[in-house]
């Protein structure tokens, strides 16, 4: 009796075999679903004439434009555009008059200083260069100090003169920071021609001494004008006429190359790790969301493993008709009968799936069609 006991109790019961093998079946149709959503999603269903070519490729023969095909080239219209910018000059601000008073007191307090400096009988000549050398952010070349110091008292007072009236015009026009050049040049031009050698020298070399930018740099006008400039270019658009040769065979390809072939429909891109990626969270996703939703909803469902293979069969279906009519389509995308899907859904498993598989439809529908906002709304609405 006792032996009974334990082999009755060691022993499988027959509910609780059947019970694993239907979570057995369940995890597999799950798989299956996966796999067979994830082939869908990354690999090329349709034999077409693309062709798979990267930038530095060399291309195998001639290819020909399909058809008359009109577009707009995004590469160059992107460089004319940097060429249009690139051609707007630096913008200054106008001159600061600010800057041009306080360069103007400061030649007066500048000149009082070097009249003192020159009237002092019991300094050496020595030592007035010394007193003229530490004036600050004021350079004057050795042959100005010697003519500064040997003026007589009333050409010092032309030249004192002289020098505010210089000052003051030049302190009015843009000077730049980068064209101090430029406006030391200029200095000469604006000297009273009343003057002497000497005293228009003395003046050229205290004026070049106290000028100071008085325009800067407006980096904020700068990029606004040149944005304008960007803004104004006319895209560049090329038209491919039927059977017109995009690449010859043995040309290397380029990225206008590519750009005509995608134009014109006849590039297919190779699968990148981003895309397989993505695929299989949008596949995990979309398996996760099914399998919650029906139980959440529908937890009785389970045990019609019938109408769940069927609307995993139907759910693969749609996402493989979507794949053959949706990319690189203009009408047929939305001759798609993303209704019939909710439809069957709802009659096999209630309304409140039919509204999550739409909308997981109109999410693959995205992925597929490369973002494509309109028409994953359009599907997922049905």
């Amino acid at each position: 009796m006792v032996n009974g006991m334990i082999a009755q109790r060691t022993a499988s019961p027959p509910g609780k075999r059947r019970e694993r093998w239907r979570r057995l079946r369940l995890l597999a149709m799950g798989l299956a679903f996966s796999l067979a959503m994830a082939a869908i999603l990354v690999v090329p269903l349709l034999p077409s004439n693309r062709v798979t070519l990267e930038v530095g490729d060399v291309a195998p023969a001639d290819i020909r434009a399909p058809r008359r095909v009109t577009y707009i080239s995004k590469i160059e219209t992107a460089q004319e555009e940097e060429r249009a910018a690139a051609a707007v000059q630096p913008i200054y601000g106008p001159p600061e008059t600010r800057i041009a008073r306080q360069q103007v007191a400061r030649a007066h307090q500048v000149l009082d200083f070097l009249t003192s400096v020159r009237a002092d009988s019991y300094a050496t000549a020595y030592q007035k260069r010394q007193a003229i050398a530490a004036i600050v952010d004021l350079e004057l070349p050795p042959e100005v100090v010697s003519a500064l110091l040997a003026l007589s008292d009333a050409s010092w007072a032309r030249v004192r003169q002289e020098t505010i009236n210089v000052l003051d015009q030049m302190m009015r026009r843009p000077i730049r920071e980068d064209a101090m050049d430029e406006a030391y040049r200029q200095v000469s031009s604006l000297i009273s021609l009343a003057l002497s050698d000497q005293e228009a020298m003395v003046v050229e070399g205290l004026v070049r001494g106290l000028l100071v930018p008085n325009t800067f740099y407006d980096a904020e006008a700068t990029e606004a004008a040149r944005q304008a400039a960007r803004e104004g270019v006319t895209p560049v658009e090329h038209t491919l006429l039927p059977g017109e040769v995009i690449l010859r065979s043995g040309e290397i390809v380029t990225d206008l190359d590519l750009e005509a072939l995608e134009a014109a429909g006849l590039r297919q891109r190779t699968a990148r790790w981003g895309e397989i990626g993505g695929a299989a969270l949008l596949v995990l996703l979309t398996t996760v969301s099914m399998g919650l939703s029906i139980r959440r909803f529908h937890p009785h469902v389970w045990r019609r493993e019938r109408n769940l293979a069927l609307v995993a069969f139907l759910f693969v279906f749609f996402v493989l008709v979507a794949k053959v009519m949706m990319p690189g389509r203009t009408v047929l995308p939305y001759l798609f009968p993303a209704a019939a899907l909710a439809i069957f859904v709802s009659v096999l498993l209630g309304p409140a799936l039919a509204t999550i598989v739409g909308i997981l439809l109109g999410a693959i529908v995205g992925f597929i069609t490369q973002g494509s906002l309109e028409l994953a709304t359009y599907v997922a609405l049905g």
